[in-house]
């Protein structure tokens, strides 16, 4: 709406409007020294904040209050990039300065989905249909264009893990024939 809108600080404060931005009002200071990269909106409601040293916080609450969404997330580096997929609530997507990491669990936990992408600053994600479009600062995007898959992955790595196995990735990005540019026009 437009009377109503959220920013963030660089370096810990988060702030609000309900004025359409002529007067903000803190709304969060968080402790330490949390460097802010980028602000993003989920379902419902949800607000993502990402920052150095692979900080990911969520509000439920549109910023009232936050719950850090970091297990599995390498720390080395910045996170650049949230997004939660829109027909899949709670399916979220993150770029960090090495690779895409994921989550089917609104954020509770993250996997990798580099697998054979060269470790590369991800520094946007566009999710369009079952696509995941990553857009490199190496002057290059990739598409992951199977998202639909995730979550059936997810169910046949932990069935395989209860009955012992071990899990490998085998998400493999290439060229794709199918798309061409008309189709992300």
């Amino acid at each position: 709406n437009a009377e109503r809108g959220i920013a963030v600080g660089a370096y810990s404060s988060f702030y609000r409007t309900s004025d359409g931005g002529k007067s903000w009002q803190a709304a969060a200071e968080f402790a330490g020294d949390l460097h802010f990269n980028a602000l993003a909106g989920g379902a419902d409601g949800k607000v993502f904040l990402v920052g150095e040293s692979g900080v990911i916080l969520r509000s439920d609450d549109a910023g009232r209050s936050w719950t850090r969404i970091v297990s599995g997330i390498n720390a080395v580096g910045p996170v650049n990039v949230v997004r939660e997929d829109p027909k899949k609530a709670g399916l979220l997507f993150a770029g960090t300065e090495r690779e895409v990491v994921f989550s089917a669990d609104d954020g509770g936990s993250w996997q990798s989905l580099r697998m054979n992408m060269p470790a590369s600053s991800i520094r946007d994600l566009v999710i369009k249909d079952d696509d995941l479009v990553i857009g490199t600062h190496g002057r290059s995007f990739w598409i992951y264009d199977v998202l639909y898959n995730v979550d059936k992955m997810l169910r046949l790595a932990q069935v395989a893990k209860e009955f012992g196995s071990e899990v490998a990735g085998t998400i493999m990005f290439t060229l794709s024939p199918v798309h061409s540019h008309e189709y992300f026009a």
